[in-house]
């Protein structure tokens, strides 16, 4: 396990890095002053989650959780004890008030590594079964190549040819299928990520045929595909 922590008062950061020392299997990547460096350390270096403290000047946590898209799970710090609603409504994994003292410490750390041990077991998943033309149907994830809506259905094309219509709304598959190589990008479509042989102007282009992206789900793809 991997953290920066990212705070601008010096004795914060030396108790947390102290704290840290007491776990075998954490690593503190960095230790952070403010959000800009923060940002660059997390351009350049894998961390898989961090400590990060609400008030700073310029660019505060609060800031960053609300608009930076695609933090590593974010474990707040703060003096503060009247935040903790809004910092939860952000999706936080944790809120730590300071002083923070040993057990509060761990307890948080065993919430953040187990919801980061749920998520990587989420991104395992290989196959679902569906229930198609009254039989369960296994499909691999990496034989279909998109999902489309059908009034109170969705149709799984896959890469053989061959279709599966399945009574489910594209919104709920959509649900069932986070954590994987689908992704919605309009609201007919869910495309298998991996494919996309190209990305055009309000489309994607999955062997012969092209896919609308609407404006809202866009910045949500390319956020996800590895751009160079």
């Amino acid at each position: 396990m991997r953290c920066i922590i990212v705070d601008d008062d010096e004795l914060s950061c030396l108790n947390l890095q102290r704290l840290c020392k007491k776990v075998d299997d954490l690593e503190v990547v960095a230790i952070c002053s403010d959000g800009f460096e923060a940002i660059n350390i997390l351009k350049n270096k894998q961390v898989d989650f961090i400590f990060l403290d609400i008030i700073m000047p310029e660019l505060s946590g609060m800031d960053m959780v609300k608009s930076i898209p695609n933090l590593p799970p974010v474990i707040f710090t703060t003096g503060r004890d009247d935040m903790a609603v809004e910092a939860f409504e952000n999706e936080i994994i944790d809120y730590l008030v300071k002083p923070i003292e040993l057990p509060r410490f761990l307890k948080s750390y065993n919430r953040v590594r187990n919801y980061i041990s749920n998520k990587n077991s989420e991104s395992e998943k290989t196959e679902i079964y569906v229930r198609s033309g009254g039989k369960l149907v296994r499909i691999g994830f990496s034989d279909v190549l998109l999902i489309e809506t059908l009034d109170d259905y969705v149709v799984f094309k896959m890469e053989n040819g061959n279709s599966h219509i399945v009574h489910s709304t594209l919104k709920n598959m959509a649900v069932k299928l986070e954590g994987t190589t689908f992704l919605k990008i309009h609201r007919s479509y869910i495309v298998n990520i991996s494919k996309i042989d190209s990305i055009e102007e309000g489309f994607v282009k999955i062997t012969d045929s092209l896919i609308p992206i609407s404006r809202l789900h866009k910045q949500v793809l390319l956020d996800k595909v590895n751009l160079l």
